[in-house]
């Protein structure tokens, strides 16, 4: 089962592993925030939920991968609803999640370090500024590993059942909560999706003594 942890090297929250703390934080504020939106807000119809969902992105509300995949969940909702237009869902903003570090740095120090700039430049550069490099497959793929995770169906050869997911800019890590080893699943092309989608379980390769 995916686990929830935290130590000097980041932390997992909602089965997603965070490499920075200062995004393990914003990811826990946001797990938080979903639990009192699921409390407190009226969601008893398609167009509640509609209202619900386009007022969060408006708000900018989520900048980590726990919040952008309860707003991939309400939109898969959204469009199975047949009365909803596609038009009137919004769709979701994403920010690269290294933008949460730079936030926290800029708060501290008023500004980035120069190589931090640099840094950011270069990755922009390469990345077209995006947090993924196709954002519908990346949702699509983590939709799947949700699923397989959900029947039981990810463990290490060590025999943790523990893990974490390690979100990237064109894959996501599965990562041993125990040993640390890690899998790699491509999540940049329909073929990776297909691949994931053709997979029962996934075992994550566990490091040897």
């Amino acid at each position: 089962m995916m686990s929830e942890s935290s130590g000097k090297k980041g932390a997992v929250v909602d089965g997603f592993y965070f490499p920075d703390n200062p995004e393990a934080e914003q990811a826990k504020k946001e797990k938080e925030g979903i639990r009192f939106i699921r409390e407190k807000s009226a969601m008893d119809g398609p167009e509640a939920v509609l209202k619900l969902y386009n007022r969060m992105i408006q708000q900018n509300l989520f900048e980590t991968a726990v919040g952008y995949t309860y707003l991939k969940d309400l939109q898969e909702y959204l469009l199975s609803v047949p009365e909803i237009s596609r038009e009137d869902i919004l769709p979701i903003r994403v920010r690269h999640p290294v933008s949460v570090r730079e936030a926290a740095q800029q708060k501290e120090g008023g500004k980035a370090p120069e190589k931090n700039k640099e840094e950011k430049e270069k990755r922009q550069e390469s990345e077209g500024g995006e947090a993924f490099l196709d954002s519908v497959i990346m949702y699509e793929v983590l939709s799947e590993l949700k699923d397989i995770a959900a029947r039981g169906g990810v463990k290490c050869a060590c025999g943790s059942p523990d893990y974490g997911v390690r979100v990237g800019y064109s894959s996501v890590d599965l990562v041993c909560a125990q040993c640390g080893a890690a899998l790699r699943l491509g999540a940049a092309t329909p073929d990776d999706l297909d691949a994931l989608c053709a997979r029962d379980t996934l075992t994550i390769p566990g490091k040897k003594e």
